[in-house]
């Protein structure tokens, strides 16, 4: 069974753009996410093969923004038939969207993997 733990966005027209410029200020502030990307961040742990992080990383910038500047990701866990990608933004404030997002971008790579993105809590 595949793990997705978030909503179908319901616009159609819907287009992912990158990272921050998809949340409301007031949402950054309560998840977490600093005004400016960049400034003050804790890179996002890392842990799986070198070679597929970067890959999937590379895929996921159109959705989330660099992922070293934006602060919207705490986490990407790569392991045999399982990722994990942790937001910073909460479900409420655009994390539902975003995940959404990413998680079908990681689909799309990743077909036969069981896949969990998860917004903050």
């Amino acid at each position: 069974m595949h793990g997705h733990r978030t909503a179908h966005h319901p616009d159609p027209q819907h287009r992912p753009e990158a990272g921050l410029r998809r949340l409301p200020a007031q949402c950054r502030q309560r998840a977490g996410v600093p005004r400016r990307a960049g400034r003050g961040l804790h890179p996002p742990e890392l842990t799986g093969p070198a070679d597929e992080l970067a890959r999937l990383l590379q895929a996921l910038t159109p959705v989330l923004g660099a992922l070293e500047t934006s602060g919207l990701v705490r986490a990407l866990h790569v392991q045999d038939g399982e990722v994990e990608l942790q937001l910073a933004v909460r479900a409420d404030c655009g994390g539902a969207a975003l995940a959404d997002d990413a998680f079908h971008t990681l689909r799309k790579l990743l077909p036969d993997t069981d896949i969990y993105v998860l917004p903050a809590r």
